[in-house]
């Protein structure tokens, strides 16, 4: 099942700063789902644009959402799922979000 999130509405009422708009939340379910997915089938996935999707994971790692590893080329992406939501008001996790969303990690 592919993700795809046309929709660019911010959750949680905080704008353009909020990096869980529905696109990033697409994009943490696909690392989720694959870790060592390349970026030009993350775009496949979820319909995002190279430079859409540049920014997104740009955000996602800056909220703490996301921690990269490797060089250009073999770049990896990891989901925090520890990672405390920064929406006003809400004291869930990354995991915890994307658990209520149906979604679970590979082991």
């Amino acid at each position: 099942m592919e993700l795809r999130h046309p929709n660019t509405h911010a959750v949680g009422g905080l704008g353009e700063a909020d990096p869980l708009v529905p696109e990033s939340v697409a994009v943490l379910v696909e690392l989720m789902r694959n870790p060592c997915i390349t970026r030009r089938e993350l775009e496949r996935r979820t319909g995002i644009t190279e430079r859409t999707l540049r920014r997104r994971i740009r955000r996602l790692e800056k909220a703490g959402y996301v921690d990269r590893f490797g060089e250009r080329g073999d770049t990896r992406y990891e989901v925090r799922l520890d990672a405390p939501l920064l929406m006003s008001g809400a004291s869930a996790t990354v995991g915890e979000l994307l658990a209520a969303l149906g979604f679970r990690p590979r082991l």
